[in-house]
């Protein structure tokens, strides 16, 4: 692998993760974090196995890093990093992974459809707010808190 894939990779992981601090939420600092660790272990693994730019975001290579990590819940920091690089032009699709698509609440579903079809924001801009979604969701039902209960304060 040339030393320029590795540092298109280090660059987008920087680019993504200004991105990620500019709409950080209160719990951002722990999944910037997260996502810092796997990402890191990700340069590694692709260093170590000669991954070519081309081939970083495929499936095939996803497979391999999370056979060779020891991290767990890896697919959240690279799906989201591929398509944040999607929709930078910088990558011609996202990382899909055959299957992968957490199922959200009506409400949510709802919401993700109204964003695509009256708004027109594009596929990428929709899987990427579908995890961000489920990740709230998660955190909601982890804390029993309804999503009734919120209140825009």
């Amino acid at each position: 692998m040339a030393d320029e894939d590795i540092r298109m990779l280090l660059q987008a992981i920087l680019d993504y993760f200004r991105w990620l601090k500019d709409i950080e939420q209160p719990q951002g600092k722990r999944l910037t974090d997260h996502y810092g660790q796997i990402l890191i272990d990700f340069v590694i693994f692709s260093i170590n196995k000669d991954i070519p730019w081309k081939d970083m975001f495929t499936f095939d290579t996803f497979r391999e890093f999370r056979n060779y990590t020891d991290l767990k819940n890896t697919s959240h920091a690279i799906i989201t990093l591929s398509s944040y690089l999607q929709e930078k032009g910088r990558i011609p699709d996202p990382l899909l992974i055959p299957n992968y698509q957490v199922q959200l609440p009506h409400i949510y579903e709802q919401y993700l459809r109204y964003l695509q079809q009256s708004k027109g924001v594009s596929k990428g801009h929709v899987r990427l707010s579908r995890r961000v979604l489920a990740s709230f969701h998660d955190y909601l039902n982890n804390h029993n808190i309804s999503l009734s209960a919120l209140k825009i304060q």
